[in-house]
């Protein structure tokens, strides 16, 4: 992962007050929110690729069954909270029907709506949603703020006010534990209450302009309670990765054995040096497996000559090692651009704050300043950049 210089775009130089009908030309506009709905896309692939054990361990606390290690790592982090005002998705039919396609009768067995709305996994916790409509509510508190700084007036506004008042709402009332993991930190928490009174005030523009003073620290707390929750998003990517690179050890050992009972049962073969290379280099791959040569192994439970069908039978248990052992890095490599990818979140993220806090003092200003264009498309492409870099490590 690269290095982040902290950027210059949040100083001083940014602001550039401007006189009469000027604006900020639509193009930037657009490209600068453009670049925001990238950060909120990028932000939904990395809690995409830990949704599914969020929802397992979600279900093994509410079977009762013995708990995964990430449950247990969410477990010891968490403070449950309990659902008020807004039904999980999960709620909305059972989590676990499959598609007509998915399923070896000719039939459906039932029907899950959730798997037909976007947004979400099929079951997923108010954890994981409370984090994607963070994502969302800084996005449009970005594109009212930068829209004001353009120079529009908030009568202009009336429904993107709306709009994030409906998105601060919809994330106060997403207080579900889920899968053990804390929607959001206490402070975020006493944010999203405090911003969900402040939406409900805004009417005339001079009043929007002096609400954003109010706003801004609040949605600055959301961006650090974000920040601050990617340590925890690691745990469960890690723990999940460690639950089956523990699995394909075992099944490993399994096919590993029963190699070694084939070799033990012959004398020393043609071939069996070759199978021996393989069956090394593969095992070699895999963290903490001892070496085991065939070739000292031979001969050592009985001496008959290798048959046509044990032959094929080594050579296809060595396949599947080797398959296994390619599944095992493959694993690995999976969570390394996770990792990877966490971090150039966390500096996506700060550009983002660094951003807002330039744009929503330009916009409370009560005459039109405009933020140089130049400045503004330079900002919104390294946020795209931040963006794009995450995408393509998780798309590897």
């Amino acid at each position: 992962m690269k290095r982040h210089t902290k950027s210059t775009l949040g100083s001083g130089i940014f602001l550039i007050v401007m006189t009469g009908c000027t604006t900020v030309p639509v193009e930037q506009v657009e490209l600068y929110t453009q670049a925001f709905n990238e950060a909120s896309a990028a932000g939904n692939r990395l809690y995409d690729e830990v949704s599914s054990v969020i929802i397992k361990t979600q279900a093994e606390a509410a079977e009762g069954s013995e708990p995964s290690s990430a449950h247990q790592v969410a477990s010891a982090t968490a403070v449950p909270i309990a659902a008020a005002g807004e039904r999980s998705p999960s709620s909305l039919g059972p989590a676990d029907c499959p598609r007509p396609t998915e399923t070896p009768t000719p039939f459906a067995p039932c029907f899950d709506p959730s798997s037909f709305l976007t947004g979400y996994a099929p079951g997923e916790p108010e954890s994981l949603l409370a984090r994607r409509r963070a994502l969302e509510t800084i996005a449009t508190f970005n594109s009212i703020a930068l829209r004001l700084a353009s120079g529009e007036s908030a009568n202009a506004l009336g429904a993107e006010v709306q709009q994030l008042g409906a998105k601060i709402s919809s994330l106060a009332a997403l207080t579900g534990a889920g899968a053990g993991v804390a929607p959001i930190s206490a402070v975020a928490t006493q944010a999203v209450t405090k911003l969900a009174i402040w939406a409900e005030t805004l009417r005339a523009d001079q009043e929007l302009r002096r609400a954003l003073t109010d706003a801004s620290p609040l949605i600055q707390q959301l961006l650090q309670a974000l920040i601050e929750d990617t340590p925890r998003m690691y745990a469960f990517k890690r723990e999940e990765t460690k639950e089956n690179l523990k699995d394909i050890k075992a099944d490993v050992q399994r096919a590993s054995m029963d190699v070694q009972d084939i070799v033990r049962q012959h004398a020393a073969f043609p071939g069996l040096e070759r199978y021996s290379q393989r069956y090394g280099a593969a095992r070699d791959r895999i963290h903490g497996l001892p070496f085991e040569p065939l070739t000292a192994m031979a001969g050592s439970a009985g001496t008959d000559p290798l048959g046509v069908g044990d032959a094929a039978e080594i050579d296809k248990l060595t396949a599947r090692i080797e398959s296994l052992a390619d599944e095992y890095i493959a694993r690995l490599e999976s969570l390394n651009r996770y990792y990877d990818a966490l971090g150039e979140y966390v500096a996506m993220l700060q550009r983002v704050s660094e951003s807002l806090e330039a744009v929503a003092a330009a916009a409370r200003a009560p005459q039109a300043i405009t933020i140089s264009p130049t400045v503004l498309a330079q900002q919104a492409t390294e946020i795209r950049d931040l963006a794009g870099q995450i995408e393509r490590l998780l798309s590897s």
